[in-house]
């Protein structure tokens, strides 16, 4: 196995000693995320990007919204971050989300929504992240990163089933216990306090109060497993100000942004020796492309 080298301009170093697991396809993952809600004692933190209202989750569990209200019914901290996008309507037509309307708050209230709320908006860029936390700071902190939305053509099984109302989508989430997981706590506890609607009378959930800020986490996870793993991300410059170090970590400026997934890529596709594969339904960074130029001009030799 070739061997990639962490990157080296990012908010997260390399951390030994996880636990990884991969959750390949909507309907297992949201399982098997679903059970660690359940399982959960103390903390159930969540970034969300695309969101159906309706869209069911495995096993009769209903949507996520009745998930997060039974982990909060039961005296969990659940915190979730909303992407809003005022004009998501007119620039992807057949796309939801979550963003906070007059309806969709008076939809809150009639159910009794209990968890709490903030809302992030970036001007022709979408919070893209997903993201879910569960006992942060606690024994058994558990995390889970990747890219399945919550909505209808996401959450489904493997094989991928026709569907008649649109696309089948396959898509990953990663499960990671160990000290890696306390840097997505640090990246989540860092766009919640920043979260850019929390100003807003409409930008927290019940308000702003009840979401209020939350400490930076103080200490790393215990060592889970074996895998080495690193957190990366992408940060527009500009985007936070507290350049609060994650525990063990150098502090990092994240005032000047982070692209920290674009150096992991590059260095991945610069490290091979053997051969390429990506699964990636968007390559629009023309780094990216200049990079994966090369290996094909030297095998079209």
């Amino acid at each position: 196995m070739t061997p990639i080298p962490p990157a080296r301009t990012g908010s997260y170093p390399l951390r030994a000693g996880n636990r990884v697991r991969p959750l390949i396809d909507g309907e297992p993952a949201f399982r098997r995320i679903c059970e660690a809600v359940e399982a959960a004692r103390h903390r159930v933190w969540v970034t969300i990007a695309f969101v159906d209202h309706d869209a069911q989750l495995p096993d009769g569990r209903g949507t996520a919204f009745d998930v997060l209200d039974r982990a909060a019914a039961r005296g969990l901290d659940v915190r979730v971050l909303f992407w809003r996008e005022p004009e998501l309507g007119r620039l992807l037509p057949d796309a939801e989300h979550f963003g906070g309307s007059d309806q969709e708050r008076a939809w809150l209230r009639a159910r009794g929504a209990r968890f709490r709320a903030r809302w992030d908006h970036l001007p022709h860029y979408c919070h893209h992240q997903k993201s879910w936390v569960l006992d942060a700071g606690e024994a058994g902190e558990t995390a889970f990163v990747g890219g399945i939305n919550l909505d209808r053509g996401s959450i489904v099984r493997p094989g991928h089933p026709p569907r008649a109302d649109g696309p089948s989508v396959h898509d990953l989430y990663l499960e990671v216990a160990g000290p890696a997981s306390t840097d997505v706590a640090h990246n989540f506890v860092q766009r919640w306090n920043e979260a850019s609607e929390r100003a807003r009378p409409d930008g927290c959930w019940p308000d702003a109060a009840a979401a209020d800020d939350l400490p930076f986490p103080a200490r790393l996870a215990g060592a889970a497993g074996a895998v080495p793993v690193q957190i990366t991300r992408t940060v527009r410059a500009g985007r936070y100000t507290a350049a609060v170090a994650a525990p063990d970590a150098e502090r990092f400026a994240i005032d000047g942004g982070e692209a920290s997934v674009a150096e992991q890529y590059l260095a991945a596709i610069d490290a091979a020796r053997h051969g390429i594969y990506v699964e990636n339904q968007f390559l629009g960074a023309p780094v990216i492309l200049q990079h994966l130029r090369l290996p094909l001009r030297a095998t079209s030799r």
